[in-house]
């Protein structure tokens, strides 16, 4: 059969094996309440609608993985650049990626705020450096996102955990990475994306060496983060990466998101001021057109969490508090 060319609205494309389409149909449901789908079996098949494609997702084979992509964008017949997202065809984990998705995506249509945005990252003093200058771009700007600070310095590993699942609209870590996970925290894999899931984040950004780094059966821990349902896409990179060149897209992605135009990962990486040869090494694991919306209430939550800076004036714990912790521990 051949497919009509869509050419009067941006579209959302994902192509894939059949099945692993049936399993995305809640999200290819959650895109068709305000952009028109297109679902093709091949990269193939998407190429002569990319003129007219707001994104794509591919699903393929577990022998092959984000390495394949050729960056973050495909280019379309007319020389557009299509933001693009990958996931491995893995059965039921497709399902469980698919709704959290959908619940993400859904938040369009809900009047949601952009953000909050989550500052993740390593306790040390680049990477500290580099979180304070992010939080001061984000915070000169009229349309100020909300943020909190959850860095290594301020929360342990199983604080994260619970604190990552509020419904953020957003989270950037800066640190060290491997394929496995974040080395911040005392170490942050797939276990704990799906030890963390509960309200999904809309995406996650590693700016960190390898973390989209996977071999065949063996997912990237980008890949976990999506697969796991924590949340719509991961964007990281694919092998190591130089601390410089993190800076500068860390600082120009910063920067693109004080706009308020800004509302998706596909429009953040799309964004003026974004290095190219900074994106070289990164892939987006996922849906490009995952909105960095927050849920209802995220940040009434988010602000509940306990991971106070180093200089903060802390709370003072009624002796009732700390026998009944004492009782159940």
């Amino acid at each position: 059969m051949v497919l009509p060319i869509i050419r009067d609205a941006y579209a959302w494309i994902v192509a894939g094996p059949a099945l692993a389409l049936a399993r995305l149909s809640v999200l290819a449901s959650a895109h068709r309440s305000h952009r028109p789908v297109l679902e093709v079996g091949s990269l193939q098949e998407a190429i002569p609608h990319l003129n007219h494609a707001a994104g794509v997702l591919l699903v393929g084979g577990m022998h092959r993985s984000l390495s394949d992509l050729p960056g973050v964008f495909l280019e379309a017949p007319n020389g557009r650049r299509v933001p693009v997202g990958w996931l491995p065809d893995v059965g039921g984990r497709l399902e469980t990626y698919a709704h959290a998705a959908a619940q993400v995506q859904l938040r369009c249509g809900q009047g949601q705020e952009r953000g909050p945005l989550a500052l993740l990252g390593e306790n040390g003093s680049r990477y500290l450096d580099l979180t304070g200058k992010i939080r001061t771009i984000l915070e000169d700007t009229q349309d100020k996102l909300a943020l909190v600070q959850w860095t290594a310095e301020r929360i342990v590993r199983r604080d994260l955990v619970k604190a990552l699942g509020v419904g953020l609209g957003a989270a950037i870590y800066c640190g060290h990475g491997v394929a496995a996970g974040w080395v911040g925290y005392g170490g942050f894999d797939g276990d704990d994306a799906a030890a963390a899931c509960g309200n999904p984040i809309g995406a996650v950004l590693s700016i960190a060496c390898s973390v989209s780094a996977g071999s065949g059966a063996l997912q990237s821990f980008s890949e976990n983060l999506a697969l796991s349902g924590l949340c719509a896409a991961a964007f990281g990179a694919v092998q190591p990466t130089l601390h410089e060149r993190n800076v500068e897209l860390a600082l120009a992605l910063s920067a693109a998101l004080q706009s308020p135009a800004i509302i998706t990962l596909a429009d953040l990486v799309s964004a003026s001021g974004i290095p190219a040869d900074g994106l070289e090494s990164y892939r987006i694991a996922g849906d490009p057109l995952a909105p960095l919306l927050g849920d209802a209430g995220a940040m009434v939550k988010a602000r509940a969490v306990f991971a106070p800076a180093p200089n903060d004036i802390l709370p003072v714990v009624p002796l009732s508090s700390w026998a009944a912790m004492r009782e159940g521990s």
